[in-house]
């Protein structure tokens, strides 16, 4: 786990390309299993679209 972390980076140009609907239930399951102080909040799904309005 901590060499994933030493690894990771962040990504500043994104593909105009989908995103595989497996790959974001992947993500949505370890954001909900996810420790945290606050209380539990259900993580949302955006199309690119919406993400690019922002």
């Amino acid at each position: 786990m901590i060499e994933l972390l030493r690894k990771r980076r962040s990504i500043r140009r994104f593909k105009d390309k989908p995103i595989e609907q497996e790959k974001i239930d992947i993500l949505k399951e370890a954001a909900l299993r996810s420790p945290t102080c606050q209380k539990p909040c259900t993580p949302g799904s955006s199309s690119s679209s919406t993400i690019k309005k922002q």
